[in-house]
């Protein structure tokens, strides 16, 4: 039945079709194309072939109407081919109605170019429109919108060809046309603006689009027009060129503008805005604002998948975004993911042999370069010169870059012969396009000079590196971190060859450059951005110190340089911390927040400008000098005010002279040092050849200043830094626990001569070649780094004298040695009240913590930590409670009662994370809750393009935290969100606590539980961070006390303090009074005090 019903309908229907004309024909063929129904449009204009043919003939307007639908509608199906048959077609029979001199005939030629920019046939393309474009040119006028059409479709040839210029030229055209026809509020003229600053910067020429667009831009001022779409469109055309020349700071501020102005008229969700938002997020990830990014970016994915599909090419293209902002944030194996799945989308489109496609392969293939999977990203390479040969021909556009791509990854195997020609080639073909004054050149020679370094040209090499300078300080100018990227690579390769006094020079410039940025730009920087800013230094630092401890005499003036780069440089996250700038503005002195305004202002455009070249700030009419000095005057005029500035801004300009003139006769200052020893190292790709990077040796030296130093701090070098921290760590950390297993052993007087036996040997290794510089010396200022910050060095036995070392020195435990310059005996003045935490109650439920935490509301805002994996491991087996802290806290509370002091007491329960943020200005905090203290994460240093990438660790101030009421239950139920805090009060949250005049902050019952701690930064971090916050002083223990020993330690330095001796006086005595009593180090020597 269904047949027979099929059959009379198609017979109705053929019927119905031959009866019609040819004008209801091609009525119904509009129909169904305005329809998107192009089947049945192909249908309709078959028939109308028909008719024409049989009515007109096949060379008349009517039968090349008709066939300019075919052409429309299979360009619209996709089938390019038969659109392109047909187009030859209608041309051919346009120039026998028409004539080669038609405009009709130009319109044929104009379709035939955009089918051949479809199928990339781009020569066939480019030649078919210019002859288009040139007959539109002599028929009409050049302000004619028809050929402003044709202009525009040439653009986009050469576009997909990669000639910029030819592309921009022709946009420009355009634009004049359209300036000329409907003025420069046209949506056209914004439209094409856009367009030629693409255009340009499809061949990076960034200053030609920059000054393109400023004039634009001053066109609008002109007119008074700033307040329109077309301005916030150009704003955001010029934050694109920007962000894409490294000028982040500038872009970040027009891209912001364009889409407020812009989403307020019409909102966010549309493509316009989204394409931005894309520029934005890119803008973001390069300065180093990644969740910002990655916020966009998520939000970008919703609206593509709804808009595009998930199936479409430009989907792919922002997966691809997303796996290079991973990449970006070390997150390697998601953004191999992404990058794979977004070539995966495009191969199901076809899309293989196409220019975009090899985007997306180079992406993937910078992963792998991370990830040392060289062989595949060498396939990658293959695959994409072969689309580049297919589109292009051998001449390719990307060759030097691929090229340099290349040599990379034979530098990495070891394969410098093959690296040396490929860079030379690249090198050759630049200059012969571009010339040498390009920043490319400059990138691809300093990679060339490199890998003649590597092999052994060094002569050939210097010079290299000296003309890369040349360059670089044209184009970055010679403050850039890139400048003293390769100012390090000369010190790198005389200090090989033996030159030191060279290597001296070069080294002492580039921490030049490095200190003169920090001090610049660092007080700008929020506290996320602070920690990628420094992360360059860490790989210098090594270096620079692994120099020194192989060229270093004993009054090298280089060790006080160094000296003075280790005290600006350490803890720097705590410096100029964003508590000093909220106390400015809320002192309530209107002339004081005004001045640290313009302040800031000024700061922000010095960091603005530092990157730039002296050419550059000639050309734009910037002093920077009158900026910086500008900056410096008001600098003074705000540390009159306030106090907490002045000491900040002392710390950029502290010289170790400075810390000498402070000490007394018999006191010295030591600064610890932990690095790795720098030189040839075997490449792990390659163990034939050697590659300049840090040994797995580890050494440590310490810098010595005493009343006497005149020239220069002494250095004091411990090479055996591997023994200290593999054998002798773990044979004190054995001696604790067998002391502690033992405290009641018997047999005490053997017990403590085994253990001075053990505590003799690590004396010999670690301290007694620092002791032999500290004769006459009876006090010592000690900052510490690396192992030194797990062992007391108090609690070290000196076999020459017979005594511990607490018994002959007096070691003072500071986080920086430059902290004794500002050191005050007298006390803080305010009122004696302590806020004293103990046994937090960590099983809490939830419910029952929100009614607690409801009270702090209106003071602070809550905070949800990300957790590391180690915490959320330890979170699933949950944290055991300690109700022992409980009854040592009420002996604690009792004394200072006694004394007239205001106790104010937050026991299991009401032990939470929101009680200890509310608290405000105590004398006395003390914190009887365990502390986590995780595994540092080293910073890796790999190499690209010559240079050194930095891989940014995670963040160090969320790897070290205190613990607190529910934390087992809070963070099982919060998913991210939470009308409470966590539990977990991490050293970024202790920053900003409100401890400004505390006396004293005592951290009881702090526990390195997880995992081995090389460097211990975790701990220093914490202990930096109270007093960032304020604290003057902080007592905490470097391992887990049994309650007794504990509790009568704090008991007695309690007694002692109240009883008006200093900090200091009262700790060590109740460290010697209970040495005499135990003579167990375990029972005595687990506190420090670290500050005043």
């Amino acid at each position: 039945m269904r047949t027979i019903l099929f059959l009379i309908t198609f017979v109705l229907f053929s019927i119905y079709l031959n009866a019609q004309s040819l004008k209801e024909l091609m009525t119904n063929v509009d129909s169904a194309i305005s329809k998107q129904d192009y089947q049945n449009a192909l249908l309709w204009a078959e028939k109308a072939k028909n008719e024409a043919i049989n009515k007109y003939g096949n060379t008349d307007s009517n039968f090349v109407s008709v066939i300019k639908k075919f052409v429309e509608i299979n360009f619209a199906l996709k089938n390019y081919y038969q659109a392109l048959d047909y187009a030859k077609l209608d041309s051919t029979k346009t120039q026998i109605i028409n004539g080669t001199n038609s405009i009709s005939y130009a319109e044929t030629l104009l379709n035939l170019a955009q089918i051949y920019l479809y199928l990339q046939r781009y020569n066939e393309a480019e030649n078919t429109a210019l002859k288009s474009t040139e007959l539109f040119k002599k028929l009409l006028s050049q302000y004619d919108p028809k050929y402003a059409n044709a202009l525009k479709a040439l653009a986009w040839i050469y576009s997909a060809e990669n000639k910029g210029i030819e592309a921009s030229q022709t946009y420009f055209k355009i634009l004049q046309s359209i300036k000329e026809n409907y003025g420069i509020m046209n949506d056209a003229y914004a439209e094409n603006v856009s367009n030629v600053s693409q255009a340009l910067e499809s061949k990076e020429l960034y200053s030609d689009a920059e000054e393109f667009l400023l004039h634009v831009i001053n066109e609008y001022n002109e007119k008074g027009v700033v307040k329109s779409d077309n301005y916030a469109k150009a704003c955001l055309d010029l934050g694109r060129i920007y962000a894409k020349s490294g000028r982040e700071s500038e872009s970040e501020g027009l891209l912001k503008y364009g889409l407020q102005y812009l989403i307020q008229k019409s909102g966010d969700n549309n493509l316009f805005i989204m394409s931005n938002y894309n520029f934005l997020a890119y803008d973001y990830s390069l300065t180093n604002k990644y969740d910002e990014s990655e916020n966009l970016y998520k939000k970008l994915l919703i609206f593509y998948k709804q808009y595009y599909g998930e199936n479409s090419s430009e989907f792919a293209s922002l997966l691809n975004r997303i796996s290079i902002l991973y990449k970006s944030m070390n997150r390697f194996d998601e953004s191999e993911e992404y990058s794979k799945q977004s070539i995966d989308i495009l191969k199901n489109l076809k899309l293989e042999k196409t220019y975009l496609y090899s985007i997306h392969l180079n992406s993937l293939a910078d992963v792998y370069m991370n990830k040392g999977k060289f062989e595949d990203c060498l396939q990658l390479y293959d695959e994409c010169e072969n689309i580049y040969k297919s589109l292009y021909g051998d001449e390719y556009p990307d060759r030097p870059m691929l090229m340099n791509n290349r040599a990379e990854i034979y530098k990495n195997l070891g394969r410098y012969k093959e690296a040396e020609i490929l860079l030379q080639n690249s090198l050759m073909l630049i200059e012969k396009k571009s010339g040498r004054f390009n920043y490319r050149y400059a990138v691809y020679l300093n990679n060339l000079a490199e890998v003649l370094e590597f092999e052994g040209y060094y002569s050939i090499a210097d010079s290299l590196y000296k003309e890369v300078l040349n360059l670089k300080k044209a184009y970055r100018g010679e403050f850039h971190s890139e400048f003293a990227e390769t100012i390090c690579m000369l010190a790198r390769l005389h200090e090989k060859i033996g030159n030191y006094d060279l290597a001296s020079k070069y080294f002492q410039q580039a921490m030049n450059i490095y200190i003169r940025n920090i001090n610049l730009i660092f007080p700008t920087l929020n506290d996320n951005d602070r920690r990628y800013f420094i992360a360059p230094f860490n790989g210098f630092f090594e270096h620079f110190c692994s120099y020194l401890s192989k060229s270093s005499g004993d009054n090298n003036e280089m060790t006080g340089e160094f000296y003075n780069y280790r005290i600006r440089t350490k803890s720097l996250l705590f410096n100029f911390h964003k508590k000093i700038r909220e106390n400015i503005l809320k002192s309530g002195d209107s002339s004081l927040v005004k001045s640290f305004q313009v302040w800031q202002n000024l700061r922000y455009e010095i960091a603005r400008y530092y990157n730039f070249s002296s050419e550059v700030l000639e050309k734009r009419g910037i002093n920077f000098d009158s900026l910086n000095n500008s900056a410096n005057e008001i600098e003074k005029e705000i540390s009159n005010k306030s106090e907490d500035f002045g000491i900040e801004l002392q710390k950029k300009d502290y010289k170790w002279e400075e810390i000498r003139d402070k000490l007394n006769n018999d006191e010295a200052a030591v600064e610890i040092i932990r690095f790795r020893i720098f030189g040839d190292i075997k490449n792990s790709n390659n163990p034939s050849v050697n590659i300049p990077g840090f040994f797995d040796s580890v050494a440590y030296a310490a810098l010595i200043i005493t009343k006497d130093t005149k020239k220069s701090p002494k250095m004091v070098l411990l090479k055996n830094g591997n023994q200290i921290e593999n054998n002798l760590a773990t044979l004190y950390t054995n001696t604790l626990q067998k002391l502690k297993d033992n405290t009641n052993n018997p047999d005490k007087e053997i017990q403590t001569a085994v253990s001075e036996k053990i505590l003799s040997n690590i004396y010999n290794n670690i301290w007694k070649n620092i002791n032999k510089q500290l004769k006459k010396i009876k006090t010592v200022y000690l900052s510490t780094d690396g192992i030194f910050n797990k062992i007391n060095i108090n609690t070290l036995f000196n076999p020459d004298t017979k005594k511990y070392v607490i018994e002959d020195l007096d070691i003072r435990f500071v986080t920086n040695t430059s902290d004794i310059i500002n050191f005050k005996s007298k006390n803080s003045g305010i009122e004696p009240n302590a806020y004293l935490f103990s046994n937090p109650q960590y099983n809490l439920e939830k419910d029952s913590l929100e009614v607690i935490a409801r009270e702090y509301k209106s003071i602070r805002k809550n905070e949800i930590n990300e957790l590391s994996s180690e915490v959320d491991s330890l979170l699933k087996v949950g944290i055991s409670p300690y109700p022992e802290s409980e009854s040592g806290i009420k002996f604690i509370s009792e004394k200072l009662k006694a004394k007239g002091w205001n106790i104010h007491e937050f026991t299991g329960a009401s032990a939470i994370e929101e009680a200890v943020k509310s608290v405000q200005y105590p004398r006395v905090l003390h914190l009887a809750t365990q502390g986590l203290f995780l595994k540092d994460i080293d910073a890796n240093i790999k190499r690209t393009s010559g240079m050194q990438i930095i891989q940014y660790p995670e963040n160090p101030l969320l790897r070290s935290f205190l613990i607190f009421s529910g934390i087992n239950n809070i963070n099982k139920n919060l998913n991210g969100h939470s009308n409470i805090d966590d539990g977990i009060l991490t050293t970024y949250e202790i920053m900003n606590l409100n401890l400004d005049s505390t006396e004293l902050v005592v951290l009881s019952d702090c526990e390195t539980g997880i995992g081995e701690i090389k460097n211990d930064n975790s701990i220093t971090n914490m202990q930096n961070a109270f007093q960032s916050a304020g604290a003057k002083s902080i007592i905490m223990s470097l391992w887990k006390i049994n309650n007794e020993p504990k509790q009568e330690f704090l008991n007695i330095f309690y007694d002692n303090w109240l009883s008006g001796k200093s900090k200091r006086e009262a700790f060590r005595q109740t460290q010697l009074t209970l040495k005499e009593k135990y003579n167990n180090i375990y029972s005595w020597g687990g506190f420090l005090l670290i500050g005043e």
